[in-house]
């Protein structure tokens, strides 16, 4: 009986570590989704635009591999747009055409990219022109954030 017992415990932990980070990407697809993408590109647009406006905490995380891009950690300034805040990102990349929106979903990749008109975009898939979906996997383009 304890050997059931310990199996279904070892099975109902892996289903877990399974199910929840995709769990928790399709939660974090909603948000997107109920927020507006075209608001949220509107915000992205916006940080590009004042990129240098942003603080930079690129010495804080030493896996940048684009040294273009300012770098946002929690707690996220007061002039990163309203609607970008509140989904709650892990890290937020900001370059020259795009802006990475990266959240935190354990085992998981998760992040919206939001791009600059005539930008080439990329991602996993796309929301609207200009704002993709991305994780980290089976990219349109040849290029990952």
């Amino acid at each position: 009986m304890k050997g059931c017992l310990k199996v279904i415990v070892v099975i109902a932990a892996i289903l877990l570590l399974a199910l929840v980070p995709q769990v928790l990407v399709l939660y974090k697809e909603y948000q997107v989704r109920r927020t507006g993408p075209a608001r949220i590109l509107a915000a992205c647009r916006e940080m590009i635009t004042n990129r240098s406006a942003f603080r930079n905490d690129r010495n804080k995380w030493s896996d940048l591999l684009r040294q273009d891009a300012v770098q946002l950690l929690p707690p996220l300034p007061e002039n990163v747009p309203r609607v970008i805040r509140d989904l709650h990102p892990r890290v937020i990349l900001i370059r020259e055409d795009n802006v990475l929106v990266n959240f935190n979903v354990p085992l998981a990749r998760a992040g919206i990219l939001g791009f600059q008109p005539g930008a080439r975009q990329y991602g996993t898939y796309q929301f609207c022109d200009g704002l993709w979906f991305w994780n980290g996997n089976k990219s349109k383009g040849s290029e990952k954030p």
